[in-house]
């Protein structure tokens, strides 16, 4: 079973709380859990003042019998504002483990799809949720009655149902998370922490005992084809959601760590992998020599950024504008692995177990009639020599690699044994980008700006502004102020300053120097240009440039 550590019961000062907190009240006595009421008065509604407020923290703590307070730790709180954003705050700022909310639905699980408020806080949910159906149906119950007993309006004896690892999967997807990790707690404890990844950033979402967890974790390795037989080694599988999310992939990546074994899954959608450039987040002069690097038509094309950053979107994005009807190429690619079958290229996946590795998977690719080749990441000498054969031969050649900007991907070249006149050559462009949390447009606002902000603004060569946003949080964003992500992109495309630079070998910083001569703005510029507009926050750019 699940271990829960804090319970939160919205409560609506109505008859409809009756039940719901005798199940939040039995199952917190079975947890040994804290209790949380929290009745949120709405915004909309007339000034409350103190003494509604005063009012409903009363009612709050008469809800429960004098006896059952006594017996078990019990919070209280009163909020005012939007009832779903102010729970998931309350579920943040408290690190709630378990919702309990009632619903008028036939069962707890149809209440998850009807359109009420304790639906909404359903699907908006940072953690798990019990439903307390309000309706007057027979639950299921693990004790047998005596007949005496039947007409009496007793709950039901708790009993949460382990969840299915197929469930938590579609949670995540439910929460746009990118990640899930399942891995030991490392504490004293004997459990594991369920974490989520969500516009880039990591959230605690619950704990689970260690035989839930180690059933989740095969159920996983099951749907991705991984040997269970053997948990002392790393794997690696992808899976498909069955069902509505049969768009979703997932790439599972299992390795034993200390204190049992730790599951990651990536999750990416077919939709969201390939996106018109337009929708990239290219600024005005970025996308110009975005246009630029693809005209080329031969030569290497390097997109970098460090893991998560949408590499991978863009470089699809960029060979599916390549590969339109009026541009007819043929496009291979290899990968490791194939994540998703692409109808406008042709893929081949490597496979190390039977000879096929990313050098010879290329050779062979050459071989092809290509107009474009696709290398999914340059990772050692061998695959960075052969992409620059094939750039040599006049093939136009799209890979990917883990570096901080633009410069430093000249000096990670030559570190890998790229001959710098090879180099110069045949570069055609690189492109080095970031995500940045786009900014929640129903609820952000606007800011004065502060002096250091000028200050900083003008050392970046951008024109100050009078307001920025600032991230608030509502029910559209989950309460977090951010609702998705957007790309910070540095486009550079070598003129005879850069090449000059590349082909005499010289230190990173000529180099980056030579960039900047031609106008070129870095990332943090960029982030700070999105700032301006208002697209993310002066708070993203600045965690963004200490990546640097």
């Amino acid at each position: 079973m699940a271990k829960f550590k804090r319970i939160l019961v919205t409560c609506k000062l109505d008859e409809s709380d009756e039940r719901v907190l005798e199940h939040a009240a039995a199952l917190a006595e079975l947890k040994d859990a804290e209790l949380h009421f929290l009745h949120v008065v709405r915004k909309n509604s007339a000034e409350p003042g103190d003494a509604v407020f005063r009012e409903a923290r009363a009612a709050l703590e008469r809800a429960l019998p004098p006896e059952q307070v006594i017996e078990l730790d019990v919070r209280w709180e009163v909020r005012e504002g939007d009832v779903v954003a102010e729970v998931n705050r309350y579920i943040a700022d408290q690190q709630i483990d378990l919702l309990v909310t009632g619903s008028h639905a036939h069962t707890g699980l149809a209440s998850v799809f009807s359109r009420n408020l304790s639906a909404e806080m359903i699907r908006r949910q940072l953690c798990p949720a019990f439903v307390v159906p309000l309706s007057n149906v027979q639950q299921p119950t693990d004790e047998v009655h005596d007949a005496d007993e039947e007409k009496q309006q007793k709950p039901p004896t708790i009993s949460i149902a382990n969840t299915p690892a197929l469930d938590l999967l579609q949670r995540a997807i439910r929460l746009r998370a990118t990640d899930l990790h399942i891995d030991p707690s490392g504490s004293d404890v004997d459990d594991y922490v369920v974490r989520m990844r969500v516009d880039g950033r990591l959230r605690r979402y619950c704990h689970l005992e260690y035989d839930l967890a180690k059933h989740h974790i095969q159920q996983y390795k099951v749907l991705a084809g991984i040997q269970i037989a053997e948990p002392f080694a790393p794997h690696e599988g992808s899976l498909r959601v069955p069902g509505e999310d049969s768009d979703w992939y997932v790439r599972v990546t299992s390795s034993p760590v200390a204190g049992g074994e730790s599951v990651c899954l990536r999750i990416q959608s077919r939709t969201a992998i390939v996106r018109p450039l337009s929708e990239l987040g290219l600024l005005a002069e970025s996308n110009t020599a975005l246009d630029q690097v693809l005209s080329r038509g031969e030569g290497l094309v390097l997109v970098t950024g460090p893991t998560g950053s949408g590499k991978t979107t863009s470089v699809y994005s960029m060979l599916k504008a390549l590969g339109s009807e009026q541009h007819l190429r043929n496009i291979v690619t290899i990968e490791d692995p194939v994540e998703f079958n692409l109808p406008f290229l042709r893929q081949m996946s490597i496979n190390e177990a039977h000879g096929l590795t990313l050098a010879k998977g290329l050779k062979t690719m050459l071989r092809m009639d290509p107009d474009v080749v696709f290398v999914g990441e340059i990772r050692d000498a061998e695959t960075a020599l052969t992409a620059m054969r094939a750039a040599s031969s006049g093939k136009y050649v799209f890979s990917t690699l883990h570096t901080r900007d633009v410069a430093s991907t000249v000096t990670a070249l030559f570190d890998l044994g790229v001959d710098a006149h090879s180099l110069a050559g045949n570069l055609a462009g690189i492109i080095s980008q970031r995500l940045l949390r786009r900014l929640c447009m129903e609820c952000r606002e606007r800011v004065a700006t502060t002096e250091s902000d000028r200050r900083l603004l003008e050392a970046n060569n951008v024109e100050p502004v009078e307001e920025w946003y600032e991230a608030r949080g509502c029910r559209h964003c989950q309460s977090t102020g951010y609702l998705g992500r957007v790309g910070v992109f540095e486009v550079a495309t070598p003129d005879a300053v850069i090449l000059d630079a590349i082909h005499d070998g010289r230190p990173e910083r000529d180099v980056r120097a030579a960039i900047r001569a031609t106008g070129s703005r870095n990332l943090l510029t960029n982030a700070l240009l999105a700032a301006v507009e208002g697209v993310t926050t002066l708070q993203e750019a600045n965690d963004m440039s200490r990546m640097f």
